[in-house]
């Protein structure tokens, strides 16, 4: 393997796992009057099956979007090598107008537990707090549960709630 490219980002090491591209021939997706010409080169194969984790997306050296899967990368992202997401216009537009556009994967999103060797992943956790710190452009949902204001007015936790009928 190519020797990994890594960064931190508030504590929380990332690698560089690919970088998007325009396949010359768009991917037709006929049910929806789709095409899709956003692809991804992985830095390895390997990370086709990486594990669920928090991810960013640079556009050059702006963090434009954050995100967290479920399963693997491929199951969130691919469909072959083209782009299968809600945000492949923006990368398309980004990399029609020169940028550089990278996928970077948090590599432990893990916090451990007691004593134990035993860890859970918190990569939801850290996603709403890189929301909130980094605030990035390509992300418009949880804009309103990452603000501390709107949560204190519009949420009330499970716990008081089961206080409360007591």
């Amino acid at each position: 393997m190519k020797n990994l490219e890594l960064k931190t980002l508030y504590g929380f090491e990332f690698v560089k796992a690919g970088v998007f591209y325009l396949a010359e021939t768009p991917w037709k997706i006929q049910s929806r009057g789709w095409e899709i010409r956003a692809s991804l080169e992985l830095v390895s194969e390997k990370f086709r099956k990486a594990d669920e984790t928090v991810y960013l997306v640079y556009s050059d050296d702006d963090l434009v979007y954050v995100g967290e899967y479920t399963y693997n990368l491929e199951s969130r992202w691919l469909s072959g090598n083209y782009v299968d997401h809600h945000k492949s216009d923006d990368i398309e537009r980004q990399l029609e107008a020169g940028c550089d556009v990278t996928l970077w994967l948090a590599v432990f999103p893990y916090l451990p537990v007691g004593r134990t060797l035993q860890a859970i992943n918190i990569s939801k956790s850290i996603e709403h707090e890189l929301l909130k710190k980094c605030d990035p452009k390509w992300n418009n949902r949880n804009k309103r549960s990452a603000s501390e204001k709107w949560r204190q007015k519009n949420c009330i936790s499970v716990a008081d709630i089961v206080k409360s009928s007591k």
